[in-house]
């Protein structure tokens, strides 16, 4: 997971980045509770945080970690939620202490909680019902959140379900919709640039007491080429322009494209999270392509590992590799316990004697160890 803060010159406002999965401590990446405490820390106790959020999800540990360190701060805490915030990512979403705003096309998921394990059946009995308590803590930490009865908010979580920004707010599991709307400027009242409620130190100073604004074209004026209001707007448009390159800064940095272009940022930050959740889509039906071949491991993959289909792929492949040593072995077990029945039974056998009991016995033993041979063959 990024996570990243920025903060302002006196410390009373913050913006902090949680983008990606929240992680335990792996082979692939640091633990997300760590980093964020350590990032946390840099923190005033009173700031004014501003979160912006888009996680598919992850550890449960880890994103309740941060889940409680956030409840504890005094300051107010804003959530942006710009791709989705799924599964774990919720967690921070439903904080009573965080006001939550669904950027437009933005999603919500909440389900039960997976886990992978292996065992005899006491350990997964044990296993389901470590499941089912996280889930009922879960459910409550919704029901608190939306104010739903809990009975609803676990067949929601059965079902795996996804909301829409509006249907989020709808059900009170989000408390605000941003539209889509065209950021004109923003600056403190001292003039200095601000993004995303943090002012920028450093940067250059704009006009005092500038305001956002939303602005909006009337679909009339576009069909009416004719309409003065198009001819003054093109005006401006033109004027515009022409400032621009005329008075045109270096870029050095992201927070100078950001101060300079806030709308070219936007929009850079928008296609980052359309690309992202597409290729998370195609990610997800890939691995639904494959799920017939071994539905654990691509569960695994899909929610906790977040492995792409072909390293789910591989691990299937290993997986039957394992599968089919252990039955080689086992075959091959079973062809020496024939060749010593048929051994013993050879040293035994009396050709003067007849067809004794201890004989017959040799046998069947023998013909019942040939024909598990046979069986297990046939599997390989």
């Amino acid at each position: 997971m990024l996570i990243q803060i920025q903060t302002n010159d006196d410390g009373s406002k913050a913006t902090l980045d949680l983008i990606g999965s929240f992680d335990n401590d792996g082979f692939f990446s640091a633990s997300s509770d760590k980093s964020f405490v350590s990032e946390y820390r840099k923190i005033s106790p009173n700031a004014d945080i501003t979160i912006n959020l888009n996680s598919p999800g992850g550890s449960v540990n880890s994103a309740m970690t941060i889940r409680n360190l956030l409840a504890q701060h005094k300051g107010k805490i804003t959530c942006n939620v710009l791709g989705w915030a799924a599964s774990a990512a919720t967690f921070i979403t439903s904080l009573a202490n965080v006001h939550v705003r669904m950027m437009q096309g933005s999603f919500l998921m909440i389900h039960n909680p997976l886990n992978v394990a292996m065992g005899n059946q006491h350990a997964l009995r044990k296993q389901a019902d470590n499941l089912e308590l996280i889930a009922n803590s879960m459910a409550r930490i919704y029901a608190d959140k939306s104010g739903m009865d809990i009975n609803e908010i676990k067949r929601l979580m059965d079902a795996e379900t996804w909301f829409s920004a509006e249907d989020a707010v709808k059900c009170h599991l989000a408390d605000e919709l941003i539209p889509t709307s065209k950021v004109v400027a923003q600056a403190d009242t001292d003039g200095t640039p601000v993004l995303g409620g943090v002012a920028l130190s450093g940067g250059l100073k704009q006009p005092q007491n500038l305001v956002i604004k939303e602005e909006k074209t009337d679909m009339a004026d576009i069909k009416n080429a004719t309409n003065p209001n198009v001819a003054n707007k093109l005006t401006d448009a033109q004027a515009s322009v022409k400032s621009s390159v005329s008075s045109a800064v270096a870029i050095t940095s992201i927070e100078q494209l950001k101060s300079h272009y806030p709308e070219l940022t936007n929009t850079l930050v928008n296609d980052a999270v359309n690309a992202a959740l597409t290729a998370e889509r195609s990610r997800l039906k890939s691995l639904d392509a494959i799920r017939d071949k071994n539905p654990q491991i691509v569960d695994n993959a899909k929610y906790v590992t977040f492995a792409d289909a072909a390293q789910t792929a591989l691990a299937i492949l290993q997986q039957s590799d394992l599968t089919q040593h252990n039955k080689a072995e086992a075959v091959k077990k079973d062809a020496e316990n024939v060749a010593d029945t048929l051994s013993k039974l050879s040293a035994s056998s009396n050709p003067d004697a007849g067809t004794s009991s201890e004989n017959m016995t040799g046998t069947v033993a023998a013909s019942q160890a040939w024909i598990s041979l046979m069986e297990k063959t046939k599997e390989l």
